[in-house]
């Protein structure tokens, strides 16, 4: 086993934050701009703007690279929906109803405040393993076929379809000739040999499928590069490649033309690449198990999770698909990328989330070859197209709104709730808590009427021909993924600062209701001055029972509050004919709904960072991990299909003693026994990160777990690593 970066990745990395950083180009929106002005349908216009983009963008390539490609963002409207952007589209539809334009405008206000947020492009895993099978000529013909003699918007989308595709052959054949170009000038070797296969691979893999691991990555990697270039939104994974890969390593190293040493190499040039999409939330699935419960692991397996301990960067993320039968080397190699502190891999419970799959209509088969989207949300590649990030509420804002007469303390935007109460009605906590229930499901339906009429329209003007074509069935159909081209088509409502909810309830049952330290008239007055002249009070409200410790009555109100949120987005059939699935995380979004909540009465200063995800608010645990699991598991986990968090934070002297890291071990069998969905590690002390945060010149490699990702800390919002720095920090179980 290679335990080291190979002389040429090694000198690769030390470039690759420069060479390879993200960029944005305004020569696209320029394109976009000219094919516009056309007045073509605008799923043609996108597509001719994708294409002529990949054929005359810069080809970035170097004598020193062993992959061709540049993976680059590109920062343009037409690609990717601004919040507001799409509220005015909508607004323009002259047949809204009265009780629509009041959702619009209520979702604006929300946005606004930091009570609702949405990302809907990306997001998806597109069939890349059925690429490596066909290769472009045969998506190109399946494209012409499906066009002949169709009319309208059949004919429109496998015309787009066709451009893309043709467009993305160029791109490659251009990196063919740029190697050609740089192999003219070479005279060592090894460069020449490098070259002369690069090109050879571009000039095959731009018409056929693969036949071997070299020509198999580099396929992999340049429809990557079209399909970042087709939408902004990054979360664009690529599934569970350490099996669609395999065949192909396999059969190289059956036939004696590839060593394991020359495999290692050529993953470790393919995370280089991926990493210059900084904070692209690009996920790699490993690991998992067949349907007869055998473990799918092998060679690859290890090459990736090696590679992300030795290139040692923020990206790819990686999901690593646990069950029982999960090998020691496997778990053993896992420990040791966790040990890195780099916040890899992230571990699935392939008998949890397998079953959520088919909860949301995928079938058997299907359900067992579930890959990870962005952070941390399971998705079947290329069958399914989820909107994973489609809506976002905050739960603690209801709460800050009620107290408030629907006017948000921070911003001063106004929401309107369903019901206006004067808060001397409330003489007990009861029919106070039974009104926040109404309200709370009252924000998710207005979140999930807005996604009925953004959902559509959303093919109109958001379609995304390219990876349209990489999933299934779309072009069969002749129809655009984001119209409903593919097999699943589901629609996805999220969380954030669910412990925060859940805490200030128990601050007003018990400060307000039960200790009579104050009257709920009190609490708006007392939070609008964040607490200032009342630190007594403050302190009194923070010392109260919190999630997060195994408190049976407390996570009691978390269950409550879950299965009500998931009852009511579950009966709701989207515009495609799918369903509503419901995710348990936050990415960055408690950063900056945080940042728009003032004081909440658990104690909580305003405008900071809420708890991330699933667990507890920063600092508050009192009884260790294995008390906040106790929590997390009173969340019904089987219905959470969209993905779940819980991050857990521990200082790197733990992992300086073997027992410790077989603790580790029992400790997650434990509670994905008990019916956990997801884990995953910062490994890192509080002292690094304040000097890190004073210093950060000092620390630019240094890579954190955010919430279903990773990242440079010194890169983050400083609210994010505020709230990274005041999470608990454990030295043992």
């Amino acid at each position: 086993m290679l335990n080291r970066l190979t002389s040429r990745t090694a000198g690769l990395r030390k470039e690759y934050r420069s060479r390879y950083s993200t960029k944005m180009f305004a020569y696209r929106g320029e394109v976009y701009e000219k094919i516009m002005a056309s007045g073509q349908p605008r799923i043609l216009a996108l597509a001719e703007g994708l294409k002529e983009f990949l054929e005359t963008k810069e080809v970035n390539l170097s004598a020193d690279d062993i992959l061709a490609g540049h993976g680059q963002f590109l920062d343009w409207k037409y690609s990717n929906p601004g919040y507001y952007e799409e509220i005015e589209k909508l607004r323009e539809n002259r047949e809204l109803t009265e009780e629509q334009k009041q959702v619009l405008d209520q979702v604006e206000a929300g946005m606004k405040m930091g009570l609702f947020s949405r990302y809907p492009s990306g997001h998806v895993i597109p069939g890349y393993d059925m690429l490596l099978q066909t290769g472009y000529d045969k998506l190109i013909d399946t494209a012409r076929e499906a066009g002949r003699g169709a009319e309208g918007e059949r004919a429109d989308f496998c015309k787009a379809a066709l451009l893309t595709l043709q467009g993305a052959q160029t791109n490659i054949l251009r990196y063919a000739q740029a190697a050609r170009d740089l192999l003219e000038e070479q005279k060592e070797e090894e460069c020449v040999k490098r070259l002369s296969r690069m090109a050879k691979a571009c000039e095959k893999v731009a018409h056929e499928a693969p036949t071997s691991f070299y020509e198999a990555v580099q396929l992999l990697w340049l429809a990557h590069e079209a399909t970042t270039a087709e939408q902004v939104c990054g979360s664009l994974s690529f599934g569970r490649l350490d099996q669609y890969l395999y065949p192909f390593y396999q059969k190289d190293r059956e036939d004696g033309v590839l060593s394991r040493e020359e495999a290692e190499e050529i993953i470790q040039a393919l995370w280089i690449k991926i990493s210059g999409l900084q904070r692209g939330f690009q996920n790699v699935t490993l690991g998992g198990m067949d349907m007869n419960g055998k473990d799918q692991c092998n060679d690859l397996t290890m090459m990736c999770l090696e590679a992300s301990r030795l290139v040692h960067t923020d990206q790819p993320s990686i999901a690593l698909r646990v069950h029982p039968g999960m090998p020691d080397e496997v778990w053993e190699e896992a420990m040791r990328v966790l040990q890195t502190g780099i916040g890899f891999p992230a571990l699935f419970n392939d008998p949890v989330i397998i079953p959520t799959r088919e909860r949301m209509g995928a079938s058997t088969q299907e359900a067992y070859n579930y890959g990870i989207v962005g952070c941390v949300e399971p998705s079947v590649p290329g069958k399914e197209y989820g909107h994973t990030e489609g809506f976002r509420i905050n739960w603690v804002k209801i709460l800050e709104l009620m107290l408030h007469g629907g006017t948000c303390p921070v911003t001063g935007e106004y929401y309107a709730l369903q019901e206006q109460h004067d808060l001397e009605e409330f003489q007990t906590f009861e029919p106070f808590y039974q009104w926040l229930l109404r309200e709370f499901a009252y924000a998710e339906r207005v979140g999930i009427e807005y996604l009925q009429m953004a959902d559509a329209q959303f093919a109109t003007f958001w379609p995304t021909p390219y990876v349209s074509s990489l999933m299934d069935g779309c072009l069969e159909k002749g129809r655009d993924v984001t119209a409903g081209g593919t097999g699943l088509n589901l629609s996805t409502i999220n969380a954030a600062g669910m412990a925060n909810l859940v805490d200030s309830l128990v601050a007003i049952r018990d400060g307000v209701f039960r200790h009579h330290w104050l009257s709920l008239t009190e609490f708006p007055d007392i939070l609008r001055a964040d607490f200032k002249g009342y630190e007594a009070l403050q302190s009194r409200l923070s010392r109260l029972p919190k999630y997060g410790n195994g408190i049976e009555e407390i996570d009691a109100i978390y269950r409550e509050l879950s299965d009500l949120f998931i009852d009511v987005a579950e009966p709701y059939v989207n515009p495609r004919g799918g369903n509503y699935q419901i995710g348990f995380y936050s990415v960055e979004m408690h950063t900056f709904m945080g940042k728009l909540t003032g004081a909440t009465p658990d104690g909580k200063p305003a405008v900071i960072a809420l708890a991330n995800s699933t667990s507890p608010v920063q600092g508050i645990e009192s009884f260790g991990p294995t008390a906040i699991m106790q929590s997390v598991l009173k969340t019904p986990m089987d219905r959470l299909s969209n993905g779940v968090v819980l991050d857990l934070k521990f200082h790197p002297v733990f992992f300086e003693q073997s027992c410790h890291k077989n603790a580790m071990r029992t400790l997650i069998q434990v509670f994905f026994r008990q019916g956990g969905q997801e884990i995953q590690f910062n490994v890192i002390d509080k002292e690094t990160l304040l000097d890190a945060k004073k210093h950060p010149e000092e620390y630019q490699d240094l890579v954190v777990r955010v919430s279903g990702f990773s990242a440079f800390f010194v890169a983050l919002d400083p609210v994010t690593q505020d709230e990274i720095i005041a999470r608990a920090e454990y030295h043992d179980m």
